[in-house]
Order: C-alpha cells, then structure tokens, then sequence
C-alpha cells in the first residue's frame, strides 16, 4: 500500500502560481491513475479542502479529520467501506519550503482485506503443511537414526536376557560394530560375565566338596557312634543288674554316654538325609493308601519318651485316600512332628495327631497339634531352616535344629505344603498337605512296582 502511494507520489507534480486578482493558486500535475488500478487496490487523490482531484474505482472513502486540517505523517486505517473491509493508507502533500510549508491535500489508497487475509490464510496453510511435513519427516529419520542406533543395545539386551535366563555363563555377548562407547560396554559387561562364572563355579565346587564331606562323614560316623552305643547300652545293662558295685554316678555316666551317643546317632543319620537330598538323590513313590500309613504312626507314637497325653483324633478323613507318596518319608514326616510336639508341649499338655481334606484343592491334610509353648511370631519364617534353634532351654530335649529342614524337604519332595499355625504359650498345629492321587492303591501290584515306580 505504501509502496504503491510512494510511486504516485513519484509521478505527481506540485506547483504554486501567485496572482494579482486571485491570489495564490496550487496546481497539482497527476499522473494518469489507471495505470494503477489494480485488483481490490483503489487511489484517490484530494486537495486541503477535501475535494476529490482524481480517483481509481467508484468507492467512498471516508472523511477523516486530518484530511481537512492537515497532517505531517502518512497513517493507516481499518474501516468497512459498504460492507467490506479496507486497509486505507493516508500521505500528506505539502509544498514550501522550510519554515513555510503549506499542506495542500493527500494521496489515499485503499486495499481490500478479504484478498490480503485470502493471501494470509493460504500462506498459513501453506506454512502449517510444510511445518507438519518437516516434523513427519525429521520424526521418521529421527526414528530410523535411534534404531540403527538402539539396535546394537537391543542386542546386547536379549544376549544377557538369554545368559541369565538358561544360567549359560559360559556364553558371551556378541559384537561386531567398533570400538566406541558400545563396544566397550559389551566387553565390560563380558568381563563380568566371565568373573561371575568364575565365582559360580568356584562356589558350585565348593558346595559339592561340602556336600561331599557331610555325606562321608555321616556316612563314616554312623559305624563308630553305633558300636559307641551298642557298647554302652550293654554297659548299663549289666551294671543295673551288679548289686554289688551299684554305685549311682558310674551308672548314670553310662546312661549319659547312651543317651548323648543315640542324640549324635539321630543327628547324624538327618545329616546324612540332607547330604543325599541335596546330592540330587530322589524318593522311590508310589500310589499309596494313606490311612495305613498313619495309623501305623499313631500306634508307634505311643511309646515315645514323653510326658503329655497322645490323643488320636478323628482320621475319617483319610478313607480311601491315595497319595503318591514314599511310605517311609511319610512316616518320618509325622514322627518329625510329633516328636517336636512332645518336646515342647510340658505334663498335663496334649498332642494330638488328625486329618482334614480339601475338596477344592484336591489334597489331604496330616495334622499334630500340640499345647505346648508355641513358637514367637518372627521365628515362624525360620523354623525349616536349617540348625535353626529358638531356645534349647524352652524344650524338654535339646534338638538338632534339622527336623523340620528335613520335612521340608519331604513336603517339597511330595508336591505338597506345610501350614504352620501358632501362638505363643497356646500352643502349636503343623499341617502337611499332600495332593491326592486318582490312581487305586488297593490294586496296586507289587510284581509291577519296577515298571509303575515314579521319582520325584
């Protein structure tokens, strides 16, 4: 608009003519105006009186104020000629010269904003697609940079996934790219792998040497602690029955050596058991009639040193219950049980040996529940550890701390669970579940035993 206003401005000639009779007279000399009509664009040129000396297009411009008294600086306006809106550019002209300057009219031009904001909106659209154009294009190589960049992390990540995932510490991450920051990570991290299998295998050999020496030291102890025993039990025996030396200290360090080398004999046949359960070595199973099995417990319990009162319970629950199952381990679990029981449960207490079944789960329950000390809440987390002991003097016989690490091992060995139910000072429930098995024991033929026996 402006530029257009400076190029009539350009071509425009101003002159000032004094006249005896008329006084001074102003001629303006204007170029033709249709050399610059344009589209939506539209000039007009008017004296300091406000008439109108030549026009492009038939529209009303407005009357502004400064056109008829005059101003110095050219100035835009918004207006709405009809029901259009213009842009309307205002240029003083003024002639004389300095300190007697005489304003003697103004070039307008008026430009339509539908054309202007037509021109803007698509540069704005055009501008909006080529910025959205730029993001998907810069997203998209940004996108495939970070891959090519990520793929050798990614690599890296499924190598060691996979080498912790199978315990294959022999195996090693893969890199084939440069030396740069993810080369050196990978052979940091092989580095570690390689210490880490060496530490692995360090410790595996270290605990196989252990397992090793628990096994042949039980083993090798068991024929001594024996002959320690058979020999000090016949001691007592005959010496209860010499009158004539009864001397009472004599035989009751006899009774001692009896009792003490029966003790290590239990601890180390429960050390021999863990040895060759943690060697790998598995139990002989079978389908087996539980109740049998549990009855045969119960009538052998009660003639086990104690001083509460051995009550059977309701076993109802066990009729025609098959488990796959070692006759034996089973056996020694409950024995486990109940021999805790009785060492923890003072005269006057019961122990009591139950059953219960759980039809949802599909699984039996042996249950010794005893009305003994009972065991303090943050020792239950620990009691099938192995040598855990709570207290030696809250028993009336010093344990080895390996009877309930062994029926773990039994339990686990079955597929089953132990509940632990206790309260300190009201006593204490264990219960072992033991899945149920569809198979019929009373049928079970012993000729067929090599063929059916399963291990666990």
């Amino acid at each position: 608009v402006r530029q257009l206003s400076d190029t009539v401005f350009a071509q425009m000639g101003v002159s000032e003519r004094t006249n005896l009779l008329f006084g001074t007279t102003v001629t303006l000399s204007l170029p033709e105006l249709d050399d610059f009509r344009y589209s939506g664009c539209y000039l007009r040129i008017v004296d300091a009186e406000n008439r109108v000396r030549d026009k492009t297009g038939d529209i009303a411009f407005p009357v502004f104020s400064e056109l008829q008294k005059g101003f110095e600086e050219p100035f835009y306006r918004e207006v709405t000629i009809g029901t259009y809106p213009f842009l309307t550019y205002s240029a003083p002209i003024w002639i004389g010269g300095t300190g007697a300057e005489r304003y003697v009219g103004a070039v307008q031009v008026a430009v339509l904003l539908d054309d202007i904001a037509q021109s803007l909106a698509s540069l704005r659209t055009v501008l909006v697609l080529v910025v959205l154009a730029g993001v998907v294009l810069a997203s998209s190589i940004g996108y495939f940079l970070a891959r090519q960049s990520l793929a050798p992390i990614e690599g890296i990540i499924a190598e060691a996934k996979r080498i912790g995932q199978d315990d294959a510490l022999h195996g090693r991450i893969g890199y084939a790219g440069p030396r740069d920051e993810l080369g050196r990570l990978t052979e940091t991290i092989n580095a570690m792998i390689a210490r880490l299998q060496a530490v692995s295998s360090a410790l595996a050999d270290a605990i196989t040497a252990q397992r090793r020496f628990v096994s042949d030291a039980s083993h090798e102890l068991r024929t001594p602690l024996t002959t320690i025993r058979g020999n000090g039990e016949w001691l007592a025996k005959m010496w209860r029955g010499n009158t004539a030396h009864d001397d009472g200290r004599i035989r009751a360090a006899i009774e001692d050596i009896v009792a003490e080398a029966a003790r290590m004999s239990r601890l180390v046949h429960e050390m021999l058991q863990l040895a060759r359960s943690d060697a790998g070595q598995t139990l002989a199973m079978r389908p087996t009639m539980l109740l049998p099995i549990v009855e045969d417990v119960a009538r052998q319990a009660a003639f086990l040193p104690r001083t509460a009162q051995w009550i059977v319970g309701d076993l109802s629950a066990l009729h025609e219950c098959v488990v796959f199952a070692n006759t034996d381990a089973i056996k020694q679990l409950l024995f486990i049980f109940i021999d805790n029981a009785f060492a923890y449960t003072s005269e006057g207490g019961t122990v009591t040996l139950d059953a219960a079944r759980d039809p949802e789960r599909k699984r039996v329950g042996l249950c010794v529940r005893d009305e003994g000390i009972g065991i303090p809440a943050e020792h239950v987390p620990h009691v099938f550890e192995r040598f855990y002991r709570i207290d030696d003097s809250r028993g009336t016989r010093q344990g080895s701390g390996l009877g309930l690490a062994i029926a773990k091992r039994i339990i686990d060995a079955h597929s089953g669970a132990i509940d632990v139910y206790t309260r300190e000072g009201m006593g204490t429930t264990m219960i072992a579940w033991l899945p149920l098995d569809n198979t019929d024991a009373t049928q079970y033929d012993e000729e067929e035993d090599a063929s059916t026996r399963r291990s666990v």
